[in-house]
């Protein structure tokens, strides 16, 4: 097998993240995410064929939140109630009188606002993948060429968790890519192919060295 050797896979990422704003608040919008990839470890597994590539997804997560009554009365959880009418209505029905109502089939529009803080969320998601790469042996080197994370749906959508109207998280579902490059490294001693009889203080011998360096 000629070196360089090459392999490339994929990972599926997928989470939820639940915020943790104080208990009088709510989050009004995520308004962005931004994302790191590191790699803490890529090598030949025991048998070869294979490189494991272990590492973590940072990702951090900023959005809008407020007062979480001034939100609820913003979007209609929470209606203004007129107790003198809602009395007067009570004393009507009491007497049986009847009354005739117009409404407006839509309601006005309305310049509405809320003041409220800027948070975020981080995480770290670790990850772990296998890489194919045929004729990989123990104390190769392995080279990352390329590593990316991509969003799986193309929309770039923010996929929102909502709970009884309230957004409270957001879904993750990343597809991590990673392609490797593996060149020929030190065979240990017990791989017969590249060993030629070594001195016992020799630990590692590679098939290129000189014929002295194996003289007992």
């Amino acid at each position: 097998m000629a070196y360089p050797l090459n392999g490339s896979n994929g990972e599926l990422v997928k989470k939820r993240i639940i915020f943790a704003p104080p208990p009088q608040d709510a989050v009004v919008k995520i308004t962005d995410t931004t994302q790191d990839l590191v790699v803490e470890c890529a090598e030949v597994i025991d048998g070869g064929d294979f490189v494991i590539v272990r590492g973590h997804l940072n990702k951090s997560i900023a959005y809008l939140t407020t007062n979480k009554g001034a939100l609820n009365k913003l979007i209609g959880k929470e209606e203004k109630h007129d107790d003198k009418k809602d009395d007067d209505k009570k004393d009507d029905d009491k007497k049986g009188k009847k009354h005739v109502s117009c409404e407006p089939v839509c309601p006005e529009p309305q310049c509405m606002a809320v003041d409220g803080v800027i948070r975020h969320t981080t995480v770290w998601i670790p990850f772990e993948t296998l890489v194919s790469v045929e004729g990989a042996q123990v104390g190769d080197r392995v080279r990352i060429e390329s590593l990316t994370v991509e969003p799986l749906y193309k929309n770039n959508r923010i996929h929102e968790i909502i709970e009884d109207c309230l957004i409270v998280g957001m879904t993750i579902n990343d597809l991590i890519q990673v392609s490797v490059i593996v060149d020929e490294g030190i065979r240990p001693c017990n791989t017969q192919e590249y060993l030629q009889p070594c001195h016992k203080e020799h630990l590692l011998c590679h098939k290129d060295h000189e014929s002295k360096c194996c003289e007992d």
